[in-house]
C-alpha cells in the first residue's frame, strides 16, 4: 500500500465484498454490522501505516481524558421535551465578541428553530475535566447530567462479562486479512489492533444503546441534527438508534468532502444495502452544491450555506490584518511542521500559528522554540474565521486541506498557500477549478522568494465561490422547515 488513494481502493473494496454483510450482532432489535463499526478506524491505522500519524502517541496523550459526559444546554433532560435535538460537538465552542459562549456549526441552527417557536434541546459531549467547571453560555444556560458517565462505569464494570460472537469475530477478521492481502504485505499488526478495536466496541454496544434510548424517551424529539453520522461508527450507530424511533436524522457539513473521502463515498455493496444504508442520515445539509458532487450516498442532500462564514464575510471589508500569515499545523507529522515553521521564522515575518485542535495537549513540548520568539503567536481564539481575518495570507502545512479552511479563506479574499504532498494535491484536484488561486510549494526556499508577491496580492476578485458556499443561509433554512414539514 503505497498512498490513500490504494487505501481507499482497499475500503471500497470490502464494501463491496458479497459476504459483509452478514458479520454482525444484534442488540435491542438493531442489527449492527461490524464493519460499519471498525471502517474509519481502520483507515486511520492505515493511514498511520502511510505516514499520516493521526494516532501518533504524543497526540494520544490526550486520550485519556477523552471521556465524555453530555452537558445539556436550557434544559436537564429530565424537563421539557423537545422538537429538535442537537449533538453539537464542543469543537465548534468559540467566545463571541460580547464574551458569551457560541458553537460555530450549529447557533444559527438553533436560534433558526426557536424563532419558528420550536423547542430546542443542545447536547454537546465535551471533554470530562470540562464537566466540572461552571459554565456560563448564551443564549441557553450551562447544565449536565451524569448519563453517560453513568454509562460508562457500568462499562468499566460489566463490559467484560458481557459474551461475545468469538466465532463471528474470528472469521470477520479472516475476511479482512483476505482482502487486505494485496494491498499489504505485513498486516498482522494492524488486524490485532481493528480487532481489540471491535471487540471494545462489542462489549459497550448494549450500554451505548441503552444510553440512548433513555434520551429518546426522555426528550421525544422530531429531529436530530449531528455531525459525522456518515463515518459510521458511533455516529452512525446513534443515528441508527434515532431512525429506529422514527426520529428524522440530519447531518451538517463540518469540513471537506470530496471523491477520495471514504465517510462519503461508498462501495455499491454497501449504498444499496439497506442493513447498512441504516446508518446514514435521512438529510444532508451542505454548505454548497459543489460539495454534494462527490457523495454517492443515498439521502436527501440539500444546500444550506455556512452562515458563521456569511457573518465573517460581512466584517471582512473592515478588518485590519496584523499578522503576516496564518499557518496551520500538522499534527500528523510534527517534525515536518517545525522544519517548515523554522524555515518560515528566518525571515522577518509576523506569524500566527494555529495548532491543529487534537494538538493542544502537546503544544509547549512540540512548539516551544518558537513560542518564546516574538514573531510568533500562538492563535487561541478558537473562531477560525476571525484568525482568517487577522492576517495576509493562509498558509496550510499538509493535512490541513483535509478541512475546509482553505476555501474557506478564498471566500473571505486570502491568498492560500499549500506545502504539497499527495493528500493535498489529490484534494485541491478534486477542486479542479480553485487550482489556480491556491499557490503550491514542493519546498520552503520556493515559498519565501514568492512571499513578498504574493503578499502584495489581496485575493482574487475573479473567484465565485457560490457553488461552494451558498451567500443566502436564511432563505434556504425556510426551504429547509418546508422541506421538514415543520
Amino acid at each position: 500500500m503505497k498512498d490513500i488513494t490504494e487505501l481507499n481502493n482497499f475500503i471500497w473494496d470490502v464494501d463491496n465484498f458479497s459476504g459483509i454483510e452478514q458479520y454482525g450482532v444484534h442488540v435491542q432489535g438493531l442489527f449492527v454490522p461490524f464493519w460499519m463499526l471498525v471502517r474509519f478506524q481502520l483507515s486511520d491505522f492505515l493511514l498511520t501505516l502511510l505516514g499520516y500519524g493521526v494516532m501518533s502517541d504524543s497526540v494520544k496523550r490526550m486520550s485519556w481524558r477523552d471521556l465524555h459526559i453530555i452537558n445539556a444546554y436550557r434544559h436537564r433532560l429530565r424537563a421539557e421535551k423537545a422538537d429538535v435535538l442537537f449533538l453539537s460537538p464542543s469543537v465548534g465552542n468559540i467566545i463571541s465578541t460580547d464574551g458569551s459562549v457560541e458553537n460555530i456549526y450549529h447557533d444559527a441552527f438553533i436560534r433558526a428553530f426557536s424563532a419558528q417557536g420550536k423547542k430546542v434541546l443542545v447536547l454537546e459531549q465535551t471533554e470530562f475535566w470540562q464537566c466540572f467547571k461552571k459554565i456560563r453560555a448564551t443564549p441557553y444556560a450551562y447544565s449536565l447530567t451524569f448519563m453517560q458517565l453513568i454509562r460508562k462505569v457500568k462499562e468499566h464494570l460489566l463490559a467484560r462479562f458481557i459474551p461475545l460472537p468469538d466465532a463471528e469475530v474470528e472469521h470477520f477478521i479472516k475476511c479482512l486479512d483476505a482482502l487486505l492481502a494485496p494491498y499489504l504485505a505485513e498486516r498482522a499488526a494492524v488486524l490485532c489492533q481493528i480487532k481489540i478495536f471491535l471487540v471494545q466496541q462489542l462489549r459497550s454496544l448494549r450500554f451505548r444503546v441503552g444510553m440512548w434510548e433513555k434520551v429518546i424517551r426522555m426528550v421525544q424529539p422530531k429531529i436530530l441534527m449531528m455531525q459525522d453520522v456518515c463515518f459510521g461508527g458511533a455516529a452512525g450507530l446513534i443515528a441508527l438508534i434515532f431512525k429506529k424511533h422514527n426520529v428524522v436524522v440530519i447531518e451538517d457539513q463540518h469540513g471537506i468532502i470530496n471523491e477520495d473521502h471514504i465517510a462519503y463515498r461508498y462501495g455499491a455493496g454497501i449504498i444499496n444495502k439497506p442493513l447498512f444504508t441504516r446508518f446514514f442520515p435521512d438529510y444532508f445539509f451542505a454548505y454548497g452544491s459543489r460539495w454534494l458532487e462527490s457523495i454517492n450516498i443515498d439521502m436527501k442532500k440539500m444546500v444550506v450555506g455556512n452562515a458563521r462564514l456569511t457573518q465573517a464575510q460581512q466584517g471582512a471589508k473592515d478588518s485590519v490584518p496584523i499578522y503576516d500569515f496564518l499557518v496551520l499545523a500538522d499534527s500528523e507529522r510534527p517534525q515536518l511542521t517545525n522544519e517548515r515553521l523554522a524555515g518560515l521564522m528566518a525571515v522577518n515575518y509576523r506569524i500566527l500559528f494555529r495548532p491543529h485542535p487534537r494538538e493542544w495537549s502537546v503544544v509547549a513540548e512540540r512548539y516551544r522554540d518558537f513560542l518564546v520568539q516574538e514573531s510568533f503567536t500562538l492563535d487561541q481564539d478558537r473562531d477560525i474565521y476571525r484568525s482568517i481575518l487577522k492576517t495576509k495570507i493562509v498558509i496550510c502545512f499538509p493535512g490541513n486541506f483535509l478541512s475546509t479552511v482553505a476555501y474557506e479563506a478564498l471566500a473571505l479574499g486570502k491568498p492560500v498557500v499549500c506545502c504539497r504532498d499527495h493528500v493535498a494535491s489529490v484534494i485541491i484536484a478534486s477542486k479542479a477549478e480553485l487550482s489556480p488561486y491556491i499557490y503550491q510549494y514542493e519546498h520552503i526556499e520556493d515559498l519565501l522568494k514568492d512571499l513578498p508577491v504574493i503578499l502584495a496580492r489581496s485575493g482574487h476578485a475573479d473567484l465565485n465561490l457560490e457553488h461552494f458556499y451558498h451567500p443566502d443561509w436564511d432563505k434556504n433554512f425556510v426551504e429547509v422547515m418546508q422541506t421538514l414539514g415543520l
